[in-house]
């Protein structure tokens, strides 16, 4: 049997709580993320070269918070025809990193998926895309700032009849200003995975050393 001073058990609870603090501070949480909105395309193309640019405003949930946004960048096209059915089946993505900007923080993402065109007349369709959207990992600010993976599932639905650009060039002869409405799939599937922030669990594990300091000064531990 012998004893060791206080000062060293001190020392050694110290460095084990700072080992799990830097533990737990890169500990990763899957939160559930829901997004619903509406927006318009500036108009949509069938070639796989042309994008055009997609706006939007809606309710971007995450982390028990409801926060109201505005796509401050984005776009739609990429289209790469798969089945010319009928009805259109193709596979899409985007070229700029589509951008929720929230009041309490910004997201940029980048998403590919599969649309299915269904003609409605002979130059008129209408549309369904559903897309997995992707977190860039170190673009979220604010509430944002911790995500570090994740994903989720959307689904934007053109209801009214549009005619898409074929060509480039094209200058008119197509629709302009294509509403879309779009909504998370829901379920398990959608979430961003973050990591805590990590002053914030140091503060709470520093917090605790004097009250360990205090119960062990002048005791004597034998082992």
């Amino acid at each position: 049997m012998k004893s060791r001073p206080a000062k060293t058990v001190w020392f050694t609870i110290a460095i084990a709580s700072m080992s799990t603090i830097a533990c737990v501070g890169h500990a990763q949480t899957p939160v559930p993320v829901s997004v619903v909105g509406s927006g318009t395309g500036a108009f949509l193309s069938a070639v796989p070269t042309d994008f055009a640019d997609l706006s939007g405003t809606g309710t971007f949930s995450f982390g028990g918070l409801s926060l109201p946004y505005e796509l401050t960048s984005g776009d739609v096209g990429g289209l790469m025809i798969t089945n010319p059915g009928p009805p259109i089946v193709g596979d899409f993505s985007n070229l700029a990193a589509v951008v929720f900007s929230t009041p309490s923080g910004d997201i940029a993402m980048d998403y590919a998926g599969q649309v299915t065109l269904t003609p409605v007349d002979a130059t008129n369709l209408t549309g369904v895309f559903i897309a997995t959207f992707v977190p860039i990992v170190g673009s979220g600010t604010g509430v944002f700032s911790g995500v570090v993976g994740g994903q989720f599932e959307m689904t934007a639905i053109v209801a009214e009849p549009f005619v898409p650009r074929t060509d480039p060039t094209q200058i008119d002869g197509f629709s302009l200003d294509i509403p879309y409405t779009w909504s998370t799939t829901g379920g398990g599937g959608d979430f961003f995975t973050v990591v805590p922030e990590p002053s914030s669990l140091a503060t709470a594990g520093l917090a605790a050393f004097p009250i360990l300091a205090v119960r062990s000064r002048g005791s004597q531990f034998s082992v």
